[in-house]
């Protein structure tokens, strides 16, 4: 009798490092696409030939990684607006706009463009920061034309956010005052970006009505629905030095909250007749709408489609396969855009459901009790601390710093994140008004506790310091962790084997 529950039925495992390896060295080293192409199939055709052999495995790994490297090829951000130059352009704004001193800031599109030393029109489809003056109202989908310079990044910032910035599809920067002969076209502008702009307005006006306290209302606005503008800078600041700095940007972790309120509210489901598919379809289209009212953030896609292929995997039953279906769900996107591969949130994101995958059950075994409320709430904290602790070492070698207060104070963060999202997304999306006071009372508070703790911890002097981790560092411990699993998947795959075969 043969065991079907090994390393075997995890083939994205053998798929997704190659992936990376492609777009890694497509990233060094440029080929022509044409030969590319060629010695991809080539080297596709050898393992079909060669398949019953050891060197098929070989070929069919090539082929993935020339592939990958096609694709990195092909998606690689092209621009050709020049910078620093002055340009007439055509913009399309594509956000909401917030306010940032005498600025709106928003994120863009130039579609038209014509250099100041040529007549001719060029179209476009560049992706910009676009900083407008307060005195000129905009709003998501206004078309405007004006003059202005497009700048680099690398002229006012630091090179390693240039190369960030454009690893997200941005181009530049722009700035555009009254002085800019600017006209507003009577059109507007419709695609997803957009819809999601105005849907984010939407909602942001609805909760508004609540009147919560300033501070109060800041937090729940950046957490559920992505907008920072009214958060202080020493807020940000006590949450930074907390360790907790990434509950107030919309990710991963948001998304997963939604994931997890949804599968709570529809526990009753696997009762009915196909319940338990009906409460994985209400999970995805609870997760992308999320993603839509939050505006579409890069952050907010990523870790979108990655809980929607966590939400299917939770629909098998077998360990492997979700395992299997999250890794396939990383290769697909990272084929889609391989510069997810260098977005710290796509990465903590995939590290941080990964580790939840595979660290939950066995450890939740162990602290199950016979009261359900003590379980919900460990395994709540038990989430917490897995995700804190698998991405450790990408935090540590990305920010260069480590912060123990992290560690013990996200799962009493996590259970207040958990209740402001909920009642806000909850009060936004339905017709709550007649409950519009206990909310505000209980939002107000549990806030406040939040922002408290946050101040507390960022106040201690010790509990936080300095790591210098090599990004070389950490990707050599998660490479010891995955070689782990694999010795502790063969050995467990050998021993059931045996069990087999005594049977």
């Amino acid at each position: 009798m043969r065991n079907r529950d090994n390393i075997s039925d995890i083939p994205f495992l053998k798929i997704l490092p190659f992936v990376i390896i492609g777009i890694v060295v497509g990233n060094w080293i440029q080929i022509n696409n044409i030969i590319l192409s060629c010695l991809s199939v080539l080297f596709l055709v050898a393992s079909f030939l060669f398949r019953k052999r050891d060197i098929g495995s070989i070929f069919i790994s090539l082929s993935i990684c020339l592939f990958a490297m096609l694709i990195s090829s092909i998606t690689r951000h092209k621009e050709i607006v020049p910078k620093g130059e002055k340009i007439t352009c055509l913009t399309t704004i594509e956000s909401t706009p917030y306010t940032h001193g005498r600025w709106q800031q928003c994120d863009a599109r130039i579609t038209l463009f014509n250099p100041s030393a040529s007549k001719e029109w060029h179209e476009t489809n560049e992706r910009i920061i676009l900083r407008v003056d307060t005195c000129i109202n905009i709003t998501a989908g206004d078309i405007m034309f004006a003059k202005t310079y497009l700048n680099p990044f690398s002229e006012s910032t630091g090179s390693d956010y240039a190369k960030l910035m454009r690893r997200r599809g941005f181009s530049g920067s722009c700035f555009i005052t009254a002085d800019n002969n600017v006209q507003r076209l009577d059109s507007k502008a419709k695609n997803i970006r957009i819809l999601s702009a105005r849907i984010q307005s939407f909602f942001i006006e609805r909760f508004q009505r609540l009147s919560l306290s300033e501070k109060a209302e800041a937090v729940c606005m950046a957490m559920t629905f992505g907008n920072k503008q009214m958060l202080a800078s020493e807020d940000k600041e006590n949450y930074a030095h907390s360790g907790t700095a990434h509950i107030l940007a919309v990710s991963g972790l948001h998304v997963g909250i939604i994931a997890m309120i949804v599968n709570w509210l529809l526990f009753f489901t696997p009762f009915i007749r196909r319940g338990h598919l009906l409460k994985n379809i209400m999970a995805i289209i609870s997760i992308l709408f999320f993603a839509l009212m939050t505006g579409m953030s890069p952050s907010v896609v990523r870790a979108a489609f990655m809980f929607c292929g966590f939400q299917i995997a939770l629909a098998t039953s077998s360990h492997y396969n979700k395992i299997n279906i999250l890794l396939a769900t990383a290769t697909m996107m990272l084929l889609f855009n391989p510069n997810y591969l260098y977005d710290i949130s796509f990465q903590l994101s995939f590290i941080a459901v990964t580790g939840i995958i595979l660290l939950y059950q066995p450890l939740y075994r162990t602290i199950r009790c016979r009261f359900a409320i003590v379980n919900q709430l460990n395994g709540l904290a038990l989430v917490s601390i897995i995700a804190t602790v698998v991405t450790a070492p990408i935090i540590a070698a990305q920010f260069g710093r480590l912060t123990i207060w992290g560690i013990v104070i996200n799962p009493i963060i996590m259970l207040t994140a958990t209740l402001i999202i909920t009642l806000s997304f909850l009060y936004a999306l339905l017709p709550l008004s007649f409950l519009t006071t206990p909310i505000s009372f209980i939002l107000d508070n549990i806030a406040t506790l939040q922002n408290n703790l946050a101040e507390f911890c960022s106040n201690l002097s010790w509990g936080s310091w300095s790591v210098d981790l090599h990004a070389v560092s950490a990707i050599a411990i998660y490479l010891t962790a995955i070689a782990g699993l694999f010795v502790a998947l063969k050995i467990k795959s050998n021993k059931t084997e045996k069990l087999n075969i005594n049977q």
